[in-house]
């Protein structure tokens, strides 16, 4: 009753009795508004006579599914990690690529050869199809299977070769996804980075981690939402709430509990994050730090690319004939090497040097018009912080309950 419409229930649980409060839930909310069930790790280690259980398991329900807040939260990416495990090449500034090295780790031009075909049901597919044609690179054509198709059409699979992404491997081709595209993947339902340190941060042996508690909070309100928490225990819950700018009632049966969480909360500090909109106060929300999000699609659909490619490859050509004449060579643009062979004459260095750059000034102008066609996704647990500001626990009363 007390639960808007939009709003969310987590109970914190261990396996033995899950399946117990999974039955409860579905009763009371109704099995419709399930949302998930979320395991996170408690422990490092434990002892029993069987496989020891490392994880507490958080069940998540909506007043109503349909209608519930919720807001995708975002892990970054790092490559041989979860969520970076495909990526493992590297493009070098002059356009040359290599297998990933460590050296290269927090560098742009990081990629991973991405699927560039579809095999969806109910899309014609095979010889005919509309998105079933060849693709020329390097000289060479390639086609889907016949079970498959391209993701995109012909002028799709254009704009995606002139801005370079598009990498042959083998007897196939690849779109080429850098990590800088979308540098972040969205948190699932394990969360394996919530432990804390032995005891650290506890007063109570089954108080929740904070990390988890932000999680739920983050994902299903808004700053100037209100959060409730039956179980008060140590004032987590109050302490995260009046961190991220959230109203909050607890309460507890337990007087011990209530002092601890009211001195908690009176010595607590936090960092001011600041607002969207100052003047309309906390309902406003935050400015959060975005982060692009890159997709196959958006690259095809940009009509800017073949605008610059029009407007400067014929400098590109131009300069390549240069090359060839100066070189005494008949080198199609992508046979041209990226570095200056020993076998040339010296005179053909500058036109070299004329020819990767006009083709580098290309490349550079695809990135910027594909980067600034990019979607952006809101890091909702990274808002920005005012440098001169520090807030405290505003007012808050403490009642009881006569006995």
């Amino acid at each position: 009753e007390l639960l808007h419409e939009s709003g969310s229930v987590f109970v914190q649980i261990s396996d033995e009795n899950l399946h117990h409060v999974r039955e409860l839930m579905d009763e009371i909310f109704g099995s419709k508004n399930y949302i998930s069930q979320i395991s996170f790790v408690k422990t490092s280690s434990s002892t029993k006579d069987f496989i020891s259980p490392t994880v507490d398991f958080l069940l998540w329900y909506g007043k109503e599914k349909a209608v519930t807040k919720y807001h995708a939260l975002m892990l970054e990416k790092v490559p041989g990690e979860k969520g970076g495990s495909g990526y493992t090449r590297f493009r070098l500034p002059n356009g040359d690529t290599r297998p990933l090295s460590e050296a290269d780790i927090g560098n742009s031009g990081i990629y991973c050869r991405d699927n560039l075909t579809s095999q969806s049901v109910g899309r014609e597919k095979g010889e005919g199809a509309a998105c079933w044609f060849p693709i020329t690179i390097a000289g060479r054509e390639y086609l889907p299977s016949m079970q498959a198709r391209w993701k995109t059409n012909e002028l799709g699979i254009q704009r995606l070769q002139r801005s370079n992404r598009l990498e042959a491997a083998g007897s196939g081709v690849g779109y080429v996804r850098f990590l800088d595209d979308f540098p972040a993947f969205p948190l699932g339902d394990y969360w394996s980075d919530v432990m804390p340190s032995f005891m650290a941060d506890k007063n109570y042996v089954v108080q929740t981690a904070i990390r988890v508690i932000e999680r739920c909070v983050l994902m299903t309100t808004d700053p100037g939402d209100l959060v409730l928490d039956p179980t008060c225990g140590s004032g987590s819950t109050a302490f995260v709430a009046e961190k991220w700018g959230r109203r909050w009632i607890t309460c507890d049966t337990s007087r011990v509990s209530v002092t601890l969480a009211k001195q908690r909360l009176m010595t607590a500090s936090y960092d001011y994050y600041e607002l969207k909109y100052p003047q309309e106060g906390l309902k406003s929300g935050f400015i959060y730090k975005t982060v692009p999000h890159i997709m196959l699609s958006s690259i095809a659909s940009n009509p800017e690319i073949d605008e610059i490619y029009e407007r400067m490859q014929p400098v590109v050509e131009a300069t390549l004939a240069e090359l060839n004449k100066a070189a005494k060579q008949k080198l199609k643009e992508w046979e041209v090497p990226f570095d200056f062979p020993a076998d040339w004459p010296e005179a053909a260095g500058k036109a070299f040097d004329t020819f990767h750059a006009a083709r580098q000034a290309v490349q550079k102008k695809m990135d910027d018009s594909i980067a600034a066609h990019a979607d952006q996704e809101t890091l909702y647990d990274q808002p920005a912080v005012s440098k001169n500001k520090l807030r405290i626990t505003g007012p808050f009363t403490v009642e009881a309950v006569p006995f």
